[in-house]
């Protein structure tokens, strides 16, 4: 949200609330297989795949 303060010119302050979309991160993601160890033992794996939208 973006709020902004103004004054009206009969000396009112208001407030102007807008919604702002969230950024949008286009790729590079990383892609291929990881895994997570804990210690010595592997807490998750997984794949990623080429392209993630």
């Amino acid at each position: 949200m973006a709020v902004k303060e103004f004054t009206e010119p009969c000396g009112r302050r208001r407030l102007d609330v807008r919604h702002v979309p969230e950024p949008y991160h286009p790729a590079p993601y990383a892609t291929g297989d990881y895994a997570l160890y804990l210690g010595e033992q592997i807490g998750a794996e997984w794949h990623v795949a080429e392209e993630i939208r």
